[in-house]
């Protein structure tokens, strides 16, 4: 439902563009990927169709392919988190990476939009017992959280931060995180 969208996004910059939620087929990543998108974020796909997952990164290869490990107290949730499934972060993580998945973008549903900072220890603890990369998702509020989540890539694989309210409600600017991120 949102082809023009990310087609138009895809039109208007010229960066790495990753594209996830409501992929459930192989078409559905095929046409994304022929759109242009870099990386596309399985979901649902993944924890319903796990025994699939080793052809998919087969087909795709393990950079362009990443598994979303969306979170509420440990355990995985799919269908726009509105299902919770009995599946641990930890024990879904591992079991991704055994199939050839690298990378992983971590959320934390309940911080998500709520602007209560990183849950970085979780995040780090998930990146450590899996050996995924990790973009880390939810709760960032502050430059502090920016800060943090460098200085544990350094020591750790977290390949990335996404902030999402906390620019949109002014509270960083995206030049300052940046900045940020660069100097560590």
């Amino acid at each position: 439902r949102n082809l023009e969208a990310i087609q138009s996004i895809l039109d208007g910059v010229d960066i790495p563009i990753q594209v996830g939620g409501g992929i459930r087929t192989i078409e559905d990543i095929e046409q994304l990927l022929a759109m242009g998108v870099t990386r596309v974020i399985l979901g649902t796909m993944a924890v319903e169709r796990t025994r699939q997952m080793p052809d998919v990164i087969a087909r795709f290869g393990p950079k362009q392919i990443l598994v979303s490990l969306d979170t509420r107290q440990g355990r995985i949730a799919t269908h726009g988190w509105r299902t919770l499934t009995d599946q641990t972060a930890i024990d879904f993580g591992r079991q991704m990476r055994a199939m050839g998945v690298t990378h992983a973008v971590h959320t934390d549903i309940d911080r998500d939009g709520a602007l209560t900072g990183l849950p970085l220890d979780a995040s780090l603890s998930l990146a450590e017992a899996t050996g995924l990369r990790l973009i880390l998702s939810g709760g960032v509020a502050s430059l502090e959280d920016v800060r943090r989540a460098a200085q544990a890539a350094a020591r750790a694989p977290i390949e990335g931060l996404i902030i999402g309210r906390a620019l949109y409600a002014g509270r960083i600017a995206l030049a300052d995180a940046l900045e940020v991120a660069a100097a560590l």
